[in-house]
């Protein structure tokens, strides 16, 4: 029990309290549901003196539901596995011949014993994990209830007897019972619920497997396809009962070790229609003229100023600022919810300069191909471009261009680095 607290414990800090949970929920959950297959090397140790365990090969199937929040992973599920067992070995057991025999013992020697268990069980796994790039290490702890079982007893048995009285034992008497018999037994033993710890280490495979569309549709975000809904994972993982399976008589400890190969379909929820936290204002409309009165010269258009406010900070035309606190969904073109103080800024940005025109340029680290990265980088820079459309703003003073990885600020080699180069750039034309 003393391994399965901390294992509680985590789990519940990565939730947190209902109000945060509220907001996980409405911005940054993305739900799965798949189906898996596992096949493996498993073993029923059977803690019995004279029996070597071998093991077998075990495998099954189930339904997975996973539950992502940025890189924390929730997984629990339902599977269904076959686990078969060898166990070999040989020994010999003592007792009396006979009541009016007193000198006599009868011996009994076990040879080429062969036990083979067969188990079906029913297994719901609770794990929690954390992701890096395309790798995921996960941990937590596995039930499992046996729905049938059967063990086969295998072997030969070698009668003999010795007497204090005599020097050598005496065998190979069949009138007497003194011989050597085959035996096979087949019954259902009796198996108690298993409760395990399980590792795992999971690859996914989406770079390889996964429908990237060539072309995405531009302005409004589209509902995503089956095929683009559907994620791959192929991991490694380790089971090993810490609860005693068996019964007082035949005790059992599981082990499982293997791989895992999922299909998940991702659940894509509607976002909440926002309303604009400011009202757009209607455009100054000339005032008419007399018919009289000569039409006015022409006025040059207005020529951005070399310097200009933006928040706290003063930039340069023609110099690029990074927009902080602009958060994007994992691997998707959704702004988040928590990004409403940054689209705000730039909101009050362009209303405040209304001549201005500016260009928006998306920029990614190196974790997937150059044409994934450049289509999702030219996607995020086109959602805040939509983002400001949709409060009024004049599409045409708004310009978005996708660099993809092609230029780095920092080293993609660790994670801050690739956090830095996961930006978007607003430049003053």
């Amino acid at each position: 029990m003393k391994r399965i607290f901390p294992i509680i414990a985590f789990v519940l800090s990565l939730f947190g309290t209902a109000s945060s949970y509220a907001q996980m929920r409405d911005s940054l959950l993305t739900h799965y549901l798949g189906l898996e297959a596992h096949v493996g090397y498993d073993n029923m140790f059977t803690h019995q003196s004279g029996l070597r365990d071998i093991g077998g090969v075990g495998g099954g199937i189930g339904i997975v539901y996973k539950l992502q929040y940025r890189p924390w992973r929730f997984q629990t599920g339902l599977a269904i596995t076959s686990l078969n067992s060898l166990s070999k070995g040989e020994w010999t057991s003592s007792r009396p011949y006979a009541p009016f025999y007193p000198t006599m013992t009868l011996n009994e020697h076990y040879q080429d014993v062969r036990y083979k268990r067969h188990a079906l069980t029913l297994s719901v796994p609770l794990k929690a994990g954390y992701r890096w790039g395309d790798w995921t290490i996960m941990a937590g702890v596995r039930a499992g209830y046996p729905i049938w079982q059967r063990t086969n007893h295998t072997g030969n048995v070698t009668t003999t007897v010795t007497d204090e009285q005599l020097i050598d034992e005496l065998t190979d008497m069949p009138n007497h019972g003194l011989t050597t018999t085959p035996f096979e037994q087949t019954y259902a033993h009796t198996m108690n619920m298993d409760l395990a710890v399980e590792a795992e280490l999971v690859w996914n495979l989406d770079k390889y497997l996964a429908y990237h569309p060539k072309k995405r549709a531009r302005g409004r975000r589209r509902k995503k396809t089956f095929r683009e809904s559907l994620h791959y994972e192929a991991s490694l993982f380790a089971s090993v009962g810490v609860i005693n399976a068996g019964t007082t008589e035949d005790p059992l400890n599981t082990l499982f070790v293997g791989g895992r190969f999922a299909v998940f379909y991702e659940f894509d929820h509607p976002k909440r229609k926002k309303k604009p936290t400011h009202k757009p204002q209607p455009k100054p409309q000339p005032k008419p003229q007399p018919k009289q009165t000569p039409p006015p010269a022409p006025v040059p258009p207005p020529q951005t100023p070399d310097t200009i406010h933006y928040g706290d900070k003063i930039i340069t035309k023609g110099e690029a600022i990074v927009l902080h606190n602009l958060y994007f969904a994992v691997d998707k073109t959704d702004v988040l919810p928590s990004s409403r103080n940054a689209l705000d800024e730039l909101y009050s940005f362009l209303m405040a300069n209304p001549d201005v025109r500016i260009r928006i340029t998306g920029h990614t680290d190196n974790t997937a191909s150059q044409d994934y990265n450049l289509r999702l980088s030219k996607g995020r820079a086109e959602a805040v471009k939509q983002e400001m459309v949709q409060r009024g703003i004049d599409p045409q003073r708004i310009e978005t261009v996708g660099k993809g990885m092609s230029e780095p600020v920092a080293d993609n080699d660790t994670e801050a680095g690739r956090q830095q180069n996961r930006r978007v750039e607003l430049l003053v034309l």
